[in-house]
């Protein structure tokens, strides 16, 4: 018998978006609840959007897929709209891609209901003040990019991510607080803002994209908090202002072209974790006069220090490794076109894989020994002409130097008529050749303590925290002192009086 099969197709027929228009909005219902898809642009002043259309919540400003119908041709919800202001319900959890890009908003707030705002959401719009609300999570690539009217941002603890570009070529950006938000930052989110002065980076971003503050032109101080690792890439490449950088005293690696192209720049204190100084670290940064490299160092990249014109003083500690690529790398591609580099300083014996002497990119440098330290030559080592600091001088070799005074300098001398003797800025490892009064070390009082913190690394120096009652009777009893961090720097505490009684500290340095 024949057996015959017929097949049979079963069609499922599933709902459509259903779209409409309500007032000056359009919209289209997914899911049962309402995206916004277009608005009437030639609307000005205040709009409130409505929490809900023909009984359904309004929970998204979506890109209108089938164009906006007040707007031909544009796909964007409020895109263009004369708008300055506008309310957004508390049942919106979704700000879509370009939803009010060039509009002429100049404020926003967003509703504690709203956890994204996607691409180009506000670009280019001149926004002068934005408030998050407490649940945001992420903002995506170049939300805020252009926002050239933007003078401050507050993020708050919600906050994960910050996207690319972000708040890119936000002009009129002065400040930023991270508060305890954020655990990653994308590239070049906040490049191009020549206003911003001062930037904290805190322990919760634990991921940094390259180049996120490149060509911010006025930025001129950057701290972090200590637990922090790593940076990226680039991270303030450009920052032309900038004078101060606190690097984390736990980073173990500065990332290629960190700080390139920082002109004014003219040291940097780099932490005793560091493992790893990568390419180009500090290139065309022009006014960089000397680098201490940390002892854990162990490689060093090609051109950290190209270009850097006034650099004339390096120290390489007495634990130096080998250098990158098993020492092969020549010293012109560490070091080129630094012309002015004469003193090269070793803590430590010899290293075989040094680098020769290259007289085209700097004629004058020099290579300085310590006395008992094997391995290198007179009158030249690897090329180098060669100079060996006798034992008496060792300690305070590299700080003469790296402040281009004579070696064998008597430390009792005031070389500025500032009142305070060369020992002194030695031992605080202070530029000689400024002021001290100004910069001191002072203490700092709260109710529970007074405290004082000062550098205390300088061989052959002894330190001596007091405190009095009087001006007259001193002791270090109750006084509570801290190791030296990875910068080198103490910190000495003495709890206040219950009774209020008024105490004083003074820091003593001696030779050894």
């Amino acid at each position: 018998m024949t057996r015959l099969l017929i097949p049979i197709l079963s069609l499922i027929f599933l709902p459509l978006a259903q779209a409409g228009t309500f007032g000056d909005l359009s919209y289209r219902v997914v899911d049962d609840s309402i995206e916004i898809t277009g608005f009437d642009p030639t609307r000005t002043g205040h709009f409130d959007i409505p929490n809900e259309i023909e009984g359904k919540p309004v929970t998204s400003i979506a890109e209108a897929k089938d164009g906006n119908p007040f707007l031909p041709g544009i796909t964007n919800s409020f895109s263009y709209s004369q708008l300055t202001s506008v309310t957004i319900p508390n049942t919106v959890t979704h700000i879509g891609e370009n939803a009010f890009i060039l509009s002429k908003l100049t404020s926003i707030s967003f509703p504690d209901s709203v956890t994204h705002i996607g691409k180009n959401a506000f670009y280019a719009v001149p926004l002068q003040t934005i408030e998050f609300g407490a649940n945001i999570t992420h903002l995506d690539l170049g939300c805020f990019g252009d926002c050239a009217s933007l003078t401050e941002v507050s993020f708050p603890p919600s906050l994960r991510s910050i996207g690319e570009r972000c708040f890119k070529g936000c002009r009129g950006l002065e400040r930023i607080d991270f508060g305890q938000a954020a655990t990653s930052i994308g590239e070049r989110a906040f490049m191009d803002c020549p206003k911003l002065r001062t930037v904290h980076i805190p322990n919760t971003i634990t991921s940094f994209a390259s180049f996120i503050f490149q060509s911010c032109t006025g930025l001129t101080t950057v701290s972090f908090d200590p637990q922090i690792t790593t940076v990226g890439y680039g991270m303030f490449s450009g920052c032309s202002a900038l004078t101060e950088v606190t690097l984390p005293e736990n980073l173990t690696s500065i990332s290629p072209t960190l700080l390139s192209q920082c002109s004014s720049l003219r040291s940097i204190s780099l932490p005793n974790t560091i493992k790893t100084i990568n390419r180009g670290a500090f290139t065309h940064c022009t006014s960089l006069e000397s680098v201490a490299i940390p002892n854990q160092v162990e490689v060093l990249g090609e051109g950290v220090f190209t270009n850097c014109s006034n650099l004339h003083t390096v120290v390489f500690p007495a634990t130096l490794g080998q250098l990158q690529n098993g020492g092969t790398v020549s010293i012109q591609f560490l070091f080129p076109r630094c012309p002015k580099l004469k003193n090269i300083l070793f803590l430590g014996d010899a290293v075989p894989t040094f680098p020769t002497f290259d007289s085209t990119h700097h004629p004058n440098a020099r290579v300085y020994f310590l006395e008992g330290n094997s391995g290198f030559t007179n009158p030249t080592w690897r090329g180098f002409p060669t100079e060996m600091i006798p034992s008496q001088q060792a300690t305070t070799a590299a700080w003469l130097l790296a402040n281009q005074l004579a070696l064998g300098t008597d430390l009792n001398q005031d070389l500025n008529n500032d009142g305070y003797p060369l020992l002194m800025s030695y031992a605080l490892d202070l530029d000689p050749h400024q002021n001290l009064a100004s910069v001191m070390p002072h203490t700092t009082m709260t109710d529970q303590s007074l405290s004082l913190q000062f550098s205390s690394t300088s061989p052959g120096i002894t330190y001596t925290v007091e405190q009095s009652e009087d001006l007259k009777t001193w002791t270090s009893t109750g006084i509570t002192t801290s190791d030296p961090n990875a910068f080198g720097i103490t910190t000495a505490t003495l709890p206040t009086d219950p009774n209020g009684q008024q105490k004083f500290l003074r820091l003593s340095v001696t030779t050894q």
